[in-house]
């Protein structure tokens, strides 16, 4: 489905689920059911599934439709219940977890404060924290991809994922993930976002330097893969094949197998 002669495969690292297939008030489908359709539709064979804080809980990754060979499952954190979640996800065998600090209420300077994180770097899972700059409840400062470099040297062997490439914010997340080995930029919103904006154009002009450091991914429901991928695809011609390759699946490849 591919246009361009140099993709060939292609993962995407951002995709919600939602257990009763509603999307808050949205009225987008963000069912299982809708994720794989809308997937195959893309070409995309992985991607890391999400349960996002108010519409999905880990319980969910539990259901026998779930494809484990097809999907990586990230589950969340009760910060009321913390010590409950983290054996959800241990039992549950997940394969990373994901932070979403502006709906939770939570700076990401607060996690280091919290001694889980040591936990999470013993496990070895991937910890993915929203990156997206805008809240009207948590101090703007307190979600910069800064806090992101103080968390990773703190705890150097725990893989990182900034997602939303930190928002409005890029270039700081460019440099926090190129300062520390285990921290990884997903695309997903950004684009879409910040579509014909100088961000956009900083971040196709800033790929060749970033490709062991960039994820696919698309934020489902909210943005359609097939769609962004499709866009993706159309401004990277002059990126060559194995940097690319790295960019749409071998990073996330890389990264989910270190615990194997």
């Amino acid at each position: 489905m591919f246009e361009h002669k140099t993709i060939f495969k292609a993962h995407d690292c951002h995709v919600n689920l939602s257990e009763s297939g509603g999307w808050f008030n949205s009225g987008l489908d963000a069912s299982y059911e809708r994720i794989v359709g809308d997937l195959d539709g893309a070409g995309i064979d992985r991607a890391v599934l999400l349960a996002m804080p108010g519409v999905c809980t880990n319980a969910a990754f539990a259901s026998a439709k779930i494809d484990r060979k097809r999907f990586w499952c990230f589950g969340n954190l009760d910060f009321l219940k913390l010590n409950y979640s983290l054996d959800q996800i241990r039992d549950l065998n997940l394969d990373g977890i994901k932070i979403h600090p502006r709906v939770q209420g939570l700076g990401i300077d607060l996690l280091l404060k919290m001694d889980f994180l040591f936990e999470l770097e013993d496990l070895g899972l991937p910890l993915m924290i929203c990156g997206w700059q805008q809240s009207s409840s948590v101090p703007i400062d307190s979600l910069s991809p800064l806090q992101v470099d103080r968390i990773s040297k703190r705890h150097p062997k725990m893989p990182i994922i900034l997602s939303h490439m930190g928002g409005y914010r890029f270039w700081d997340a460019f440099t926090v993930a190129r300062s520390n080995p285990l921290v990884f930029l997903d695309c997903s919103y950004y684009l879409h976002a910040f579509h014909g904006t100088s961000l956009e154009s900083d971040f196709f002009a800033a790929l060749n330097m970033i490709d062991r450091k960039v994820i696919f991914g698309s934020d489902f429901p909210e943005i359609s893969p097939k769609d962004y991928l499709e866009s993706f695809v159309r401004n990277v011609d002059g990126i060559d094949e194995v940097k690319l390759a790295n960019i749409f699946y071998r990073n996330l490849e890389d990264l989910m197998g270190r615990r194997g």
